[in-house]
């Protein structure tokens, strides 16, 4: 009997049903983006600035070829974690500074 890590049961099962989830999520995020239109067209810019960095960050593993069912060994490979790092923690900040300014910006 093979042992086979939770990651690698995830990645296996997120590949199984892919198609599926997309369209579940696809249709929770219909009435999602109809009750929250005046939201998302005040922030339209914003989102349309994170989709980007989003679909960015999901492209990146796979044109570099990143093995996901490895994950817990490639913490001892720096030639992985280092693109990782070096896409990420400069984009992060930029995710998270205009949410956090706006948690703290008292309501009008």
């Amino acid at each position: 009997m093979r042992n086979i890590t939770s990651i690698a049961r995830l990645s296996d099962h997120v590949r199984r049903y892919l198609i599926i989830y997309t369209f579940l999520f696809t249709i929770l995020a219909l009435p999602i983006g109809y009750y929250f239109k005046a939201v998302i067209i005040s922030h339209q810019t914003l989102i349309s600035n994170l989709v980007v960095i989003l679909a960015i960050m999901t492209i990146y593993p796979s044109m570099i070829q990143l093995r996901v069912e490895g994950f817990l060994r490639s913490f001892r490979s720096w030639k992985q974690i280092v693109p990782f790092d070096a896409l990420h923690f400069p984009t992060l900040p930029y995710i998270g500074l205009p949410n956090g300014t706006n948690i703290r910006r008292p309501p009008t």
